[in-house]
C-alpha cells in the first residue's frame, strides 16, 4: 500500500503548486507577476529565490554581467590584492543604515561556515576560528577586502548569494533584510513579494512564484499559459521541451562547466590506467551529436572551452592500458553506469560508450529509477559547473575530500597555480596532473535549458547561468 500512497501525495503537492502558479494574476504596481516552474531541482529553485532575496555587494544584470549591488562603486588597489567598495545609502527594516560592520559580520559568518564562494574568491580567510575573513570596515560606508592573491574572478564570486549581506540578530523580523523581495510559503512553492521600500530600482515584477515540479507537469503548464518560465534540470527533458513549445521559447545556456562521466573510486576505477583507457575510447562527437544543438563542442580536457589555456587532445593505446591493468578477452571489464532521469542522458551515454564493446568492455546502464543515490556504480553521468570562468575553481572540484577522489600531487600544482593568477603554464600543469589520474571523463560543455513565454523580458542567455528573477518583467 505505501507504494501507492506516495504518488498520490506527490500528485496533490503538484496540483497545489500548479494552482498557486496559475492564480498569480495580481498586479499592484504596474508590472505583471512572473510564474516560474523549476524541474525536479530544489537547489536551483532555492538559488533563484536567493538571487532576489539575498542582496550582495555586487550583483548581476539580466545577461550575467556584474553591476552595482549594495556597493555603488569599487576599485582595486595594491596591484589587485585589495578591493575598496562604497556602500549604497540604504536602511534595514528597523530604520538603521547599512554600515560596513554589517558586511564584516556577514563575511565572518561565511568564513565560519566555509562558504565555497568565499574560498574561491581569493579573499584572505584569515583565521576563521577567530572570526576573521579578510574584510575591514575603515569607515561606516566603506568596505575593504584583502586578498591572499590577485583574483581575476573576484567580482563574479562577490555576486554569489552565499556572500549576501543579511541582517544580524535583532535587525529585522525573520529573514527580512535589504533584498528586493521577501519570500514566503512552503519550499515546493515559494512566493516572492516585492519589498514596500525597494532599495533595488531594477526590481520589476510585483510578485514572483517559484515552484518545483516534475518535467511533464511543468511543460504542460507552460503550454496552457499557467507558467511563464520553465527552468530545465540540466539536459534532461530537452527533447520534450523542444517538441512541446514554440522554437523561440527554448533558451539554452552554455555554462562554465562540463557534462560527462564522474569516475567512482572503487573496484576497477581505482586503477588510473582503466580510467585513461576509457577517456581514449569515449566517442564524444557521437555523444554531442545526440543534442543536435549548434555550439555543443566535444571536449577532452577538464577545463571547458573558454576557461584557462587550451588543452592537448588525449593520446595513448587504450587496449594496452586495459591489458596492463589485467583486462582483456578472457577477463572483460564490466562497468555499471548510473544515469540521471530522462531520455537524453540515456541516449548520450549509449552514444559515448557504443565503441567500448569492441574493446571487450561490458556496460550496464542503470536507469534513474533503479539507481538510487549512493548505489554502487563505476561511472555517474552528470554536469559540473561554476558560475565564474575560473579555472582554479573548476579544477578545485577535484581537490582531495573525505571519501572521494584524491590526487595530492595535482592538488599541490593547483595551489601553485592559484598563487600565480593568469599563469597559463601553471594552470596547464595542474590540469595535466589531474588528467593523468582522471576523476572525470568529459564529453562536452555543460548546458541548461529553459522555456520562456512570449512577452517575458529580461531572460538573457549567459555562461554564468544566472537569471535574477527580480529583473524579469512581462509585457501587458
Amino acid at each position: 500500500m505505501p507504494a501507492f500512497r506516495r504518488p498520490a501525495l506527490f500528485t496533490a503537492r503538484t496540483g497545489l503548486a500548479l494552482l498557486l502558479l496559475a492564480g498569480c494574476d495580481g498586479d499592484t504596481s504596474g508590472s505583471r507577476d512572473i510564474r516560474i516552474a523549476v524541474i525536479d531541482d530544489p537547489a536551483a529553485a532555492a538559488r533563484l529565490e536567493a538571487l532576489a532575496t539575498r542582496p550582495t555587494l555586487v550583483g548581476r544584470d539580466a545577461d550575467g554581467r556584474i553591476v552595482a549591488g549594495l556597493a555603488t562603486s569599487w576599485r582595486f588597489v595594491d596591484d589587485g590584492r585589495g578591493l575598496i567598495l562604497r556602500l549604497r545609502p540604504v536602511k534595514w527594516p528597523t530604520g538603521r543604515a547599512l554600515e560596513s560592520r554589517d558586511v564584516v559580520a556577514a563575511f565572518r559568518a561565511a568564513a565560519t561556515r566555509r562558504e565555497p564562494a568565499l574560498l574561491a574568491s581569493g579573499i584572505t580567510a584569515g583565521n576563521a576560528r577567530r572570526g576573521q575573513a579578510g574584510v575591514l570596515a575603515p569607515i561606516s560606508r566603506v568596505v575593504e577586502l584583502r586578498l591572499d592573491r590577485p583574483s581575476p574572478q573576484l567580482l563574479d564570486w562577490l555576486a554569489e548569494p552565499g556572500l549576501a549581506v543579511m541582517p544580524r540578530r535583532g535587525q529585522g523580523p525573520g529573514n527580512d533584510g535589504l533584498g528586493a523581495y521577501r519570500g514566503s510559503g512552503p519550499a515546493a512553492t515559494r512566493r516572492l513579494q516585492r519589498a514596500d521600500e525597494d532599495p533595488d530600482p531594477a526590481a520589476r515584477a510585483a510578485t514572483i512564484t517559484i515552484a518545483t515540479l516534475p518535467g511533464s507537469a511543468a511543460i504542460a503548464a507552460f503550454r496552457r499559459g499557467d507558467v511563464d518560465i520553465v527552468v530545465g534540470n540540466g539536459i534532461a527533458g530537452l527533447g520534450e521541451a523542444r517538441s512541446a513549445a514554440p522554437p523561440r521559447a527554448l533558451r539554452i545556456d552554455a555554462l562554465w562547466g562540463l557534462y560527462g562521466f564522474r569516475f567512482g573510486t572503487g573496484g576497477a576505477m581505482a586503477d588510473p590506467r582503466v580510467r585513461q583507457a576509457l577517456l581514449l575510447l569515449a566517442d564524444r562527437a557521437a555523444a554531442a551529436g545526440q543534442l543536435t544543438l549548434a555550439g555543443v563542442v566535444p571536449t577532452v580536457g577538464l577545463l571547458p572551452p573558454g576557461v584557462g589555456p587550451g588543452n592537448a587532445p588525449a593520446s595513448g593505446d587504450a587496449a594496452a592500458l586495459l591489458a596492463s591493468a589485467g583486462f582483456g578477452p578472457k577477463q572483460p571489464l564490466r562497468l555499471r553506469v548510473r544515469l540521471p532521469a530522462g531520455v537524453e542522458p540515456r541516449r548520450i551515454a549509449e552514444a559515448a560508450t557504443a565503441g567500448w564493446a569492441a574493446a571487450g568492455i561490458e556496460v550496464t546502464l542503470l536507469p534513474a529509477t533503479a539507481a538510487r543515490p549512493g548505489a554502487a556504480a563505476d561511472l555517474v553521468l552528470e554536469s559540473v559547473a561554476t558560475p565564474a570562468p575560473d579555472p582554479i575553481a573548476l579544477l578545485g572540484l577535484w581537490r582531495c575530500r573525505t571519501g572521494g577522489y584524491c590526487n595530492r600531487a595535482a592538488d599541490a600544482l593547483l595551489a601553485t597555480a592559484a598563487a600565480k593568477p593568469g599563469d597559463a603554464a601553471a594552470i596547464t600543469a595542474a590540469e595535466a596532473a589531474y588528467r593523468a589520474d582522471p576523476p572525470f571523463l568529459p564529453l562536452f560543455g555543460a548546458l541548461r535549458w529553459a522555456l520562456v513565454a512570449p512577452g517575458v523580458e529580461g531572460w538573457i542567455g549567459n555562461r554564468a547561468g544566472v537569471h535574477p528573477p527580480g529583473r524579469l518583467s512581462r509585457a501587458r
